[in-house]
């Protein structure tokens, strides 16, 4: 999978072959890399069908999971999801920011009945960041030594 992140909140035009897209908000932080590529692969194998994942994180500083949606029914800002790059692809010719082809995705998947969830504890969102920090930041972790499954 290829992480879309940019600034302002404007990933980068599709211009990678990856077959899956992580719309990144600032200050994820990803704890178990090969985890996420092993499922993501599964599901491109197993032909699921599936062209969105929600990837479940936890706040770094309360250690509390961010819901799915926000108070409104919407997809909380600071979930990622993983998209089909072809399905991002065609949504970037509608819109540009990362929130509002995170909420045309799922729409899109919704719709066609097309939408997983990854198992918790893949990720989290740091929040513990310096005011003057601007710059959009996505980490990947060092890979774990434990032998986690999924």
């Amino acid at each position: 999978f290829k992480v879309a992140t940019g600034p302002s909140a404007h990933p980068d035009i599709v211009d990678w072959d990856a077959p899956w897209t992580l719309l990144a908000p600032e200050g994820l932080n990803i704890l178990k890399e090969e985890q996420i590529q092993y499922f993501a692969y599964t599901m491109i194998m197993q032909n699921t069908g599936s062209v969105v994942v929600v990837l479940p994180v936890k706040d770094s500083v309360t250690g509390k999971d961010i819901p799915i949606l926000d108070k409104s029914g919407s997809i909380h800002k600071d979930i990622p999801i993983m998209v089909r790059t072809y399905v991002l692809t065609a949504l970037q010719n509608q819109v540009s920011r990362r929130i509002s082809l995170t909420l045309f995705a799922i729409q899109h998947a919704q719709r066609t009945n097309s939408i997983q969830s990854m198992p918790n504890g893949l990720a989290e969102i740091d929040r513990e960041r310096s005011p003057d920090q601007q710059e959009v930041t996505v980490t990947i972790s060092p890979k774990s030594n434990d032998n986690d499954e999924l």
